[in-house]
């Protein structure tokens, strides 16, 4: 029998969030600022077997060491920017996200390189920005 963690244990997860809402009350108008920081341990994976995969020319896993590597520890900083207005039956809120993510944001393909042995992978974009409307009735 044999315990291993899983792919979805990061060990540890840091939020740190925060806001202020600025508000004019004669125009039913708000403006939102907000500031979110995550920080969270890496998630464990499954790694290639880069001897048996060289001999045999497909991919091949390292199930001995299932789930004893972790990727890169994560960041994520998040800025946003909103506008909410209130109508009589409705309210709409504007939102602008500037989003940043360190060197690595999330392994998007990890593929290994049957003739070299080269693992190379593939990363979502560490910035964005990101915009969203919302209605209320």
């Amino acid at each position: 029998h044999i315990q291993r963690s899983t792919a979805y244990d990061g060990r540890y997860v840091f939020n740190l969030v925060g806001g202020y809402e600025l508000v004019f009350p004669k125009k039913y108008v708000s403006m939102n600022f907000g500031l979110n920081f995550t920080y969270a341990g890496g998630s464990p994976y499954v790694p290639f077997d880069v001897n048996k995969t060289l001999q045999t020319h497909t991919t091949q896993y390292d199930w001995e060491n299932a789930y004893n590597v972790r990727r890169k520890d994560y960041a994520r900083l998040s800025l946003r920017v909103g506008v909410k207005r209130n109508y009589k039956k409705l309210s709409t809120e504007m939102y602008f996200d500037l989003q940043y993510r360190d060197d690595y944001t999330t392994i998007f393909i990890e593929r290994i390189d049957v003739t070299t042995g080269e693992i190379i992978d593939t990363r979502k974009m560490g910035f964005y920005p990101m915009g969203s409307i919302k209605l209320n009735f």
